[in-house]
């Protein structure tokens, strides 16, 4: 009878053992994420030239819901009137929230919401932009608000606000509403959404023309929800702007150490109600 080295055996028993871990950890790094970003191309300067926004997703499972949400905050040029403190500074080691309390349509936003027990969504990001670094925080109030008054309310009115603080102590306000871009009716010249071979196109008013391309009055105000939503089903925004009205302290003086950042974009994926990953966040100068 041959006789079997039990250290062999052993061997061959831890070999078979960790065949099995490794093939089990590459299995699990291999789960697909349950939507894949193919595209997110957008200005880095707006100039008085034309622009295009570019953004693709498709997904790799299936849902009964999935909605797109565009916003876009601006920097606002702040007065006297609009802040609670006037003369208030801040500090490196600040924090971005102190920023938007001192603002005064954004507290009083946040006071008469917490006595309804309303809850913004809160986001928050260290960010580097220009090679000066900073930290960011952004309050949505869409959402919620447009499901108690209406998502025709919601998107009129600013619900977005959006505070950094870099780490020279500047501070930043912008803020904003759920839409593509600032004032479309005015600054997009097209915007195409698609769903697989599902098209819809928007040309300014003069420029539309039956069925084909619609007004732009007509275009969703940043929000995009799709019903029934297949594996591998795919889905584009495609826009173009051309910059002929611009908010109040775009292109402003810039000093030195400061950021020169006209406008935040956030773009987020909610998935049957969740929202996938981290919102995308796209920073934009004005020249």
């Amino acid at each position: 009878m041959v006789q079997i080295d039990k250290r062999i055996v052993g061997l061959a028993l831890v070999s078979v053992i960790l065949s099995t871990l490794i093939m089990l950890t590459i299995a699990g790094e291999r789960v697909e994420e349950p939507v894949e970003i193919l595209k997110n191309e957008y200005p880095k300067i707006l100039t008085g030239r034309k622009s295009t926004f570019s953004f693709a997703m498709v997904s790799r499972k299936r849902f009964e819901n999935v909605e797109l949400m565009f916003s876009m905050m601006t920097t606002k040029s702040l007065k006297v009137k609009d802040m609670i403190d006037s003369r208030k500074e801040y500090n490196a080691t600040d924090s971005p929230d102190e920023v938007l309390e001192n603002i005064v349509k954004f507290s009083w936003l946040k006071n008469q919401t917490s006595l309804l027990e309303i809850e913004p969504e809160k986001f928050e990001r260290e960010i580097t932009f220009q090679g000066i670094g900073g930290r960011m925080v952004i309050y949505d109030y869409t959402s919620i608000l447009a499901s108690l008054s209406g998502e025709d309310i919601a998107v009129e009115v600013p619900l977005t606000y959006c505070a950094i603080i870099d780490e020279n102590g500047n501070d930043y306000y912008f803020e904003g509403k759920s839409d593509f871009f600032y004032k479309p009716e005015l600054n997009m010249i097209s915007l195409t959404t698609s769903h697989n071979d599902n098209e819809s196109s928007y040309l300014p008013e003069d420029q539309a023309w039956g069925d084909v391309k619609l007004p732009m009055s007509t275009a969703p105000k940043g929000i995009l929800e799709y019903h029934s939503v297949e594996k591998d089903d795919t889905f584009s925004v495609i826009y173009t702007v051309e910059m002929t009205n611009t908010p109040s302290g775009f292109g402003g003086p810039v000093k030195e150490g400061e950021m020169d950042l006209a406008m935040v974009q956030m773009i987020r994926a909610y998935l049957d109600g969740e929202l996938f990953d981290e919102p995308i966040l796209n920073l934009i100068r004005p020249r």
